[in-house]
């Protein structure tokens, strides 16, 4: 007796500069994105989404959808006015969905 597991993988990646006032998918906030970035802040984000799916075997079969959401402040010191060659960096991620280890 044969026994097949297939499990498919998907995954998508949206990254945005959330603060810059030419490529950001936000515009530029009448103004307010492009006056940070001249004072030193800038902004990143990126989504990251896994669908993943068990077609056979394993514990049952189903699919899980796991994501990833970073997002990165950087401020420049002295574009900001505080002091010369100083960098403030900012990194936060949140995790949502299910898990595929249940499957």
């Amino acid at each position: 007796m044969k026994i097949r597991k297939y499990v498919f993988a998907f995954s998508c990646i949206i990254a945005s500069n959330l603060l810059s006032a030419d490529d950001g998918i936000l515009g530029d906030w009448a103004g307010v994105k492009s006056t940070l970035e001249e004072n030193g802040v800038t902004a990143e984000s990126v989504i990251a989404i896994d669908s993943f799916s068990n077609a056979s075997g394993g514990i049952e079969e189903g699919s899980a959808n796991f994501g990833n959401f970073d997002l990165i402040f950087n401020i420049d010191t002295e574009k900001a006015g505080l002091w010369k060659n100083g960098t403030f960096f900012f990194y936060g991620l949140g995790n949502f969905g299910d898990s595929l280890s249940e499957l």
